[in-house]
């Protein structure tokens, strides 16, 4: 769904401002054909599946869960640097790939947000590794 509010737009970019926020980087926009005037976006490759390019669209509908992700890996870590990512599970009713179950990528604290957000995944395609 394109964004057409001024206020909306604002809202998530004041989200991404990428000081004591977000990174800029995690926010991507469109602004051709079905995504006019602009449509927003959080970038979550491979946080599914496996060599795999995706995004989340966010929408006035989820926006709030969007703040919520930033208050509670805040909450646990001190930091909002993955919050993107549970805003992507939540958005989806899914975990991540197993993989990212490592303190190299995502730190323990937060697994539980990432397990509240949808059933466990099977190894197979896509999510190659055991947890």
């Amino acid at each position: 769904m394109p964004a057409t509010d001024l206020a909306f737009v604002c809202r998530v970019l004041s989200i991404f401002d990428g000081f004591d926020r977000l990174s800029n980087d995690d926010v991507w926009w469109r602004t051709d054909d079905e995504y006019a005037p602009i449509t927003l976006f959080v970038n979550c490759n491979d946080l599914f599946f496996w060599g795999c390019s995706d995004c989340e669209e966010i929408t006035p509908d989820n926006i709030e869960l969007l703040e919520q992700a930033v208050k509670d890996v805040k909450a646990l870590t001190g930091n909002n640097g993955d919050a993107t990512a549970v805003f992507c599970c939540r958005a989806r009713n899914m975990r991540p790939q197993n993989a990212w179950y490592s303190t190299n990528h995502f730190p323990a604290e937060i697994w539980p947000l990432f397990d509240a957000a949808g059933p466990e995944r099977e190894v197979g395609p896509g999510n190659p590794k055991s947890r």
